[in-house]
């Protein structure tokens, strides 16, 4: 029963540190950051935390960031690593019916034009997934230029192309990319305890 108890409150702290370390942006004279919300009223999936820029900050292409949009998954432990089949499986953000790639999907109709969505995890990604050779170095966002790539539906990026547009629905490569435009993942990330550190 202590562990049931003890798990959800880390998950939270976890959140929370995440929280700050955005929030302390608040005090810097040469920050853009304008606010940051815990539990926004947000889209759903995506309302972890919230952080506001005014100006709008650049992001990895040409269109500027007025917003990022961030989804914070903890675990105990680290666990088995993830890999792209998981963004279409619910069961990966605890949920029952709905994905975290259709969560990015309906988040987008809420919010601003140019918006980022992170998903913060402690977790690490399956090395031998093509999804470890999707995440930019730069800003975590995916590399869409390597993911539509002009290969095959049979190529290793085709799989992953065709898995997530068949699973959303969408009529072509156009709107999958679309879609995943701002969309970064932030993975392997501090733990619990350093996360404290970094806060203090």
């Amino acid at each position: 029963m202590a562990n049931a108890v003890v798990a959800p409150w880390q998950g939270n702290n976890y959140q929370a540190r995440v929280f700050w370390l955005n929030a302390l942006n608040l005090r810097a004279r040469e920050s853009c950051v304008t606010e940051v919300t815990f539990e926004a009223a947000a889209p759903r999936a995506f309302d972890d935390v919230v952080v506001r820029y005014d100006p709008p900050i650049p992001g990895s292409g040409p269109t500027r960031v007025p917003a990022d949009y961030q989804q914070v998954k903890w675990h105990v432990a680290a666990g088995k690593p993830f890999g792209s089949a998981d963004l279409v499986d619910p069961g990966f953000i605890g949920a029952e019916r709905v994905s975290l790639l259709q969560r990015l999907r309906a988040a987008r109709c809420n919010a601003p034009a140019g918006s980022r969505f992170s998903l913060i995890t402690v977790s690490g990604i399956e090395r031998e997934d093509a999804l470890w050779d999707l995440i930019s170095q730069n800003d975590h966002t995916l590399l869409l230029d390597r993911l539509f790539d002009g290969t095959g539906k049979r190529s290793r990026m085709g799989r992953v192309r065709t898995l997530w547009r068949e699973h959303l629905t969408l009529d072509s490569d156009d709107a999958l990319r679309g879609m995943l435009e701002g969309f970064r993942i932030l993975h392997s990330q501090p733990s619990l305890e350093q996360m404290r550190d970094a806060v203090n």
